[in-house]
């Protein structure tokens, strides 16, 4: 009977897990139940269990393939291991796992985000140690200039992932054309249109700049790190 009552407890708490997973994975990715069974064929009804926090015990069959639409593994669908997306975090997932990235040169940067090598020497770079993914290519930059303070002073150490889109009013690495070296701006989103500003109210008179389909975000903060010593 004990045994009967631990194994209820277990799946109650798999469900449960599995749950906010499912939730929050069709919010970020803005999927609703219909899409994900065109795209994965597993049943309606069995899909509205999942979310419901319904006790149920799903099998491999129904598990991998909404994993595979989201690109993640079972592990991180049924919460033994830490999602890839930055900012979801779910109760009793693994804490994320010490992660050295580089700190890179401004000029550097645009090169990381395009070459998928990504071969740094580890000898003449150097390192920080964050919370993440081990599949994250995230990096580092010191923050230059005055043009996005106040919140992000001279010397701040950005951090950011190239493989993150944007959304409106965060923060990117952008490339315009013609330039070699990125700029760090403010992104707004305004249907298919782009536009960048700087924070500084000094930089008041300058507008905010239109991206053009030749323009680059090359990738989107994450994480900022400052020192008040």
């Amino acid at each position: 009977m004990k045994n009967n009552v631990a194994d209820l407890a277990t799946i109650k708490a798999r469900s449960k897990k599995i749950t906010q997973i499912v939730t929050k994975l069709m919010e970020h990715h803005k999927v609703d139940v219909s899409d994900l069974f065109r795209k994965t064929g597993i049943p309606i009804p069995t899909l509205n269990r999942l979310r419901s926090n319904k006790i149920s015990n799903p099998t491999l069959t129904t598990l991998a393939p909404i994993a595979d639409f989201f690109s993640i593994s079972v592990s991180q669908l049924i919460g033994e291991q830490p999602l890839p997306y930055a900012g979801m975090v779910f109760e009793n997932s693994l804490p994320p796992k010490p992660l050295n990235i580089p700190i890179l040169s401004w000029k550097n940067a645009t090169d990381w985000c395009r070459n998928k090598k990504r071969v740094l020497d580890p000898e003449t770079v150097q390192w920080i140690t964050i919370n993440g993914s081990p599949n994250q290519p995230l990096f580092a930059l010191k923050m230059e200039g005055q043009s996005m303070t106040p919140n992000f002073p001279e010397g701040s150490l950005l951090i950011f992932d190239p493989e993150l889109t944007p959304k409106d009013h965060s923060f990117g690495l952008v490339l315009l054309k013609g330039n070699k070296t990125p700029l760090f701006k403010q992104i707004l989103l305004d249907g298919n249109d782009r536009y960048i500003k700087s924070l500084n109210s000094a930089y008041a008179n300058l507008p905010m700049v239109m991206l053009d389909t030749q323009d680059h975000i090359l990738a989107t903060l994450i994480q900022v790190q400052m020192s008040f010593s």
